[in-house]
């Protein structure tokens, strides 16, 4: 899978995978939201596609499979909403080891199995035991009443690397990845120790102090602007949209910036008395002093 690393986020360690998940079951219903209140700037997201490359054996690594079965079954559902796509591949597929209804997956593929009980499992009912390899594949859309032949492109180990330079010199400026912030920020659920059976080492606490420092740092940003957006807050902090979206709704709730207008909020405060105190003391605890404060003010053009 290291081929890929140029072209796309790669993860090969069970316990980041397992937090990926999370953060992106965050990520759409966040979009979701976004598509009812924001139509155009949902378009301008960027769309996204996961693969699971082995299912089966990521069940395998977590301690609540049923949690991550829901997590999974819930992204096959309504992901498609969200200008997000998941693919599921499996070595072994049984509905024993998967876990997962696939009956939400409205595509789905079968190349050569060993038997006809996986091939069951996959396109629901038996054929893809007597296939050949190489690309010979049986698939099951709702466009057919049953699973029709193809034959893909075999790709060659030795091609590879050729078609993936191509791909990336034509798109690889449009690569998104979700960053190490998403991981540690995706909720509660996404890192409840009980879900994997693997440590997770950071506690709430220390993901609150630095929450709150990054946060600060976006209030000394906001109150240099006239005008404050996920986007705007994304690209100034270097995060994620669903985080600068998240930000943005604190930024209202302690009265810095207003209404929507469009796709941007106002900023309501045009000096350090028009802030609250409890604000103005926030600041202070995270190293921003009140000429600190005055100097944000200043800069707004």
């Amino acid at each position: 899978m290291t081929v890929f690393n140029n072209v796309c986020e790669v993860i090969d360690d069970v316990a980041i995978g397992l937090k990926k998940l999370f953060a992106l079951k965050e990520t759409m219903e966040n979009r979701i939201a976004l598509k009812r209140q924001d139509p155009k700037a949902f378009q301008e997201l960027p769309y996204l596609v996961i693969v699971i490359d082995e299912a089966s054996a990521l069940m395998s690594g977590c301690k609540n499979q049923k949690a991550l079965a829901d997590i999974i079954q819930n992204l096959l559902q309504r992901c498609r909403h969200a200008n997000m796509s998941i693919v599921l591949s499996a070595q072994n597929p049984t509905k024993e080891n998967l876990k997962i209804d696939l009956g939400s997956v409205a595509c789905r593929m079968a190349f050569r199995t060993a038997r006809a009980i996986q091939s069951c499992t996959l396109i629901d009912e038996g054929g893809a035991e007597d296939l050949m390899e190489q690309g010979d594949m049986l698939l099951a859309t709702p466009q057919y009443s049953s699973p029709q032949r193809l034959k893909g492109s075999y790709i060659s180990k030795g091609e590879l690397p050729t078609i993936l330079d191509e791909i990336l010199e034509k798109y690889g400026d449009k690569a998104y990845a979700l960053d190490e912030d998403d991981l540690q920020f995706c909720g509660d659920e996404g890192t409840d120790d009980e879900l994997f059976d693997l440590s997770v080492t950071s506690s709430t606490s220390t993901k609150t102090q630095v929450d709150d420092k990054l946060f600060a740092k976006v209030i000394i940003w906001t109150l240099g602007q006239k005008v404050a957006s996920a986007n705007l807050i994304k690209k100034a902090a270097k995060i994620s949209w669903d985080r600068g979206n998240g930000f943005l709704n604190r930024l209202h709730q302690i009265g810095i910036v207003g209404e929507f207008n469009g796709n941007s909020r106002e900023v309501i405060p045009i000096n350090i008395e028009d802030l609250d105190e409890e604000v103005v003391l926030f600041l202070e605890r995270h190293d921003y002093s009140r000429d600190n404060i005055v100097e944000a003010f200043a800069s707004r053009s």
